[in-house]
């Protein structure tokens, strides 16, 4: 049911969207042999992600091809989307140890 739902909401989706996230996979399955980002430091991620965008604004200035453009706009997607998740993950974290510590206190 979750899938429908999905490919429903991909539907839905700007053409241009869904076009740099398949590129943002690519790019992720082409490192899938690394360890993977949600073990890794937000400030770690936050640095690379400062070094991406560095990368970017350099490809521009040296006026880069469109597809070296794209390809440095797909780093620098990638990371700030790795921090997101890495964020998401610690504040589900964060809420199941509150919601789990208030439930062992009302039952003592």
């Amino acid at each position: 049911m979750r899938f429908i739902k999905r490919l429903r909401t991909a539907f839905y989706l700007r053409p241009e969207l869904l076009d740099f996230a398949h590129d943002m996979e690519t790019t992720l399955r082409r490192h899938d042999h690394k360890t993977h980002w949600s073990t890794c430091r937000t400030e770690y991620l936050v640095l690379r992600l400062r070094n991406k965008i560095l990368e970017l604004s350099l490809a521009i200035v040296a006026e880069r091809s469109a597809s070296e453009l794209r390809a440095e706009a797909v780093d620098v997607a990638n990371y700030a989307m790795m921090i997101g998740d890495v964020a998401s993950r610690k504040r589900i974290a964060y809420q199941w140890f509150e919601d789990e510590t208030v439930r062992r206190m009302q039952h003592r």
